[in-house]
C-alpha cells in the first residue's frame, strides 16, 4: 500500500535533517529515509571508555551558514572557541610558538628577515576585505605565488588555507573559496561542541520529530520513481511511497546511483584521522600544532570542550591531510601521525586509554576547485530538468564549504519546496 507525503527525505544526515525540519514546520508532512542504523552520518560520535570521539576533528564556523541556521532551528549546544596562545607550528622539523598577532608575529623566530613579518602582517590587514568573488576561477598555488614574495610567508598562509578549508591542493582548490573560509575563522573563530556533535544530530532528530517528521532508519532507497516530474519512491524491502517532492541529501555517488546517471567527476577530500583518549596531557604547554611544511594537524579538543568522563583526561585529534585524488599508503600515515604525537606529546603512549584510526576518512565530498569557478560550479540544488526534485549536501549550492555547505543547501530546499507550493495555493 503507498503512502502519500508532500515530501520525502533522503538520508539522515545533518542536510537531511534540517531540510525535514524546515519542511515540516511549514506545514508539509514529510517522512525521512535513512539506510543506516542511525541518523547523523559523518556527524555522529562514538563513545569509547569515557571519551566522546567524532569522526575526525570537527569545528563549527561560528559565522557560518551551519551556526545560523542551527540558531534559527532553536538547536542547543555548548562549547568554547581555541585560543592560539598554547598553539605551535611545526616548520624544518622544529616546533615553534604559533604568531597569531603583530605583537607574537615581530617578536617570532619562525621566519628569517623582517621582510618575512612584514610582509605576513600585511596581508593579515588587508585579507578580510579580499573580494574572494573575484578569485573563484583562480587557484590557490596561483594566487599564492603572485601576492607574496616570501617562501616562509607562502608556506604559513597555505598552512592556514589548508587548516580552514581541510584541503591539501593549491593546484586545485580555489582561491577565493579557500580564502572566504579564512576570513570566516579571522572573524569569529570556531567552536567545539561539549560531547560532540553528536549534540547537533540529536538535536536536529529531536526537533524534526517533533514537528512531525517520520524518520525511518534502515530503510535504503532503491529508485526514485520519476519521468519529467517526481512521484515517489521505491524502497529496497518493496514498499513504495508518493511524493511530488524528494529530496536527496546524500552522497554525490549515491544520488547518481538513484537517479540512474553517470556518476559525477568529483573529487572527494579525505584526511587519515587519528584519535587519543589519554588519562592525562603529557606536555600541558603544547594544546595545538600545524605542519608548515607538513600536512599535519594535531589539536587537544578536550582543552575547549567537554569531551571526556574523568578530570585531567585528554581528547586529541590528530590528522594528516591528503591529496584530493593522490594515492595514499594507510599504515605509513598512521605512523606518521603517531610519529607526530611523539613530538608535541611525548610519553603519549603511556597515558594511552582510547584509540581510534580512520585512514581515508572523508571530510568533504567534493573538492571545490578554481577549474569549476569555486562555489558556482557546485550542483544546483533544484534540478531543473526533473520537477521537484531537489539536492543537498556539502557538495551542492553557491554557499558555504563542509558542513556550512549541508545546511545552506538543505535550508535553501526546504524553502524552494514551501515557496512553491505556497504561490500554488495562491493560484487554486
Amino acid at each position: 500500500m503507498k503512502q502519500n507525503f508532500d515530501a520525502i527525505v533522503i538520508g539522515g544526515g545533518l542536510a537531511g535533517l534540517t531540510a525535514a525540519t524546515f519542511l515540516a514546520r511549514g506545514g508539509k508532512s514529510i517522512i525521512l529515509f535513512e539506510k543506516s542504523t542511525r541518523a547523523g552520518g559523518r556527524a555522529v560520535t562514538e563513545n569509547e571508555a569515557g571519551f566522546q570521539m567524532n569522526l575526525g576533528p570537527h569545528a563549527l564556523y561560528r559565522s557560518g551558514e551551519g551556526f545560523k541556521i542551527l540558531s534559527e532551528l532553536g538547536i542547543k549546544f555548548t562549547g568554547k572557541s581555541p585560543s592560539a596562545k598554547r598553539s605551535h607550528v611545526f616548520y624544518k622539523n622544529k616546533l615553534t610558538k604559533l604568531p597569531y598577532e603583530p605583537f607574537s608575529l615581530t617578536g617570532s623566530n619562525l621566519f628569517d628577515s623582517w621582510r618575512c613579518k612584514f610582509e605576513l602582517i600585511r596581508f593579515f590587514k588587508n585579507v578580510e576585505k579580499t573580494q574572494t568573488a573575484e578569485l573563484q576561477n583562480q587557484n590557490l598555488k596561483h594566487w599564492l605565488d603572485q601576492t607574496f614574495q616570501h617562501q616562509e610567508v607562502r608556506d604559513f598562509v597555505t598552512m592556514l588555507l589548508r587548516i580552514a578549508t581541510y584541503t591539501n591542493d593549491a593546484e586545485n582548490l580555489s582561491a577565493g573559496a579557500a580564502l572566504s573560509q579564512l576570513q570566516m575563522v579571522l572573524a569569529k573563530g570556531v567552536l567545539y561542541l561539549d560531547h560532540g556533535w553528536q549534540v547537533l544530530v540529536d538535536g536536529l532528530r529531536a526537533a524534526a520529530e517533533d514537528a512531525g517528521v517520520q524518520i525511518l532508519t534502515q530503510r535504503p532507497v532503491e529508485r526514485i520513481d520519476r519521468e519529467s516530474s517526481v512521484r515517489g519512491v521505491d524502497l529496497a524491502n518493496g514498499e513504495s511511497y508518493l511524493a511530488n517532492n524528494v529530496i536527496l541529501a546524500t552522497s554525490a555517488t549515491e544520488a547518481a546511483r538513484l537517479l540512474g546517471l553517470p556518476q559525477l567527476d568529483l573529487m572527494p577530500v579525505k584526511m587519515a584521522a587519528l584519535t587519543v583518549g589519554l588519562n592525562r596531557l603529557p606536555f600541558p604547554k603544547l594544546l595545538a600544532a600545524f605542519g608548515m611544511d607538513s600536512p599535519w594537524y594535531l589539536s587537544v579538543h578536550s582543552a575547549w570542550a567537554k569531551l571526556t568522563m574523568e578530570k585531567g583526561a585528554a581528547l586529541i585529534h590528530a590528522g594528516k591531510y591528503l591529496v584530493p585524488g593522490k594515492e595514499s599508503h594507510a599504515e605509513s600515515d598512521r605512523l606518521e601521525l603517531e610519529q607526530f604525537l611523539d613530538i608535541c606529546q611525548p610519553g603519549w603512549k603511556n597515558e594511552l586509554v582510547a584509540y581510534s584510526y580512520l585512514p581515508k576518512m572523508t571530510v568533504a565530498t567534493a573538492e571545490v576547485t578554481a577549474a569549476a569557478n569555486g562555489f558556482q560550479g557546485r550542483p544546483a540544488v533544484e534540478v531543473k530538468e526533473v520537477a521537484g526534485l531537489y539536492l543537498c549536501g556539502d557538495w551542492v549550492g553557491d554557499r558555504g564549504m563542509l558542513c556550512d555547505a549541508s545546511f545552506a543547501s538543505a535550508k535553501k530546499a526546504a524553502e524552494i519546496i514551501l515557496n512553491k507550493q505556497d504561490k500554488a495555493q495562491k493560484v487554486a
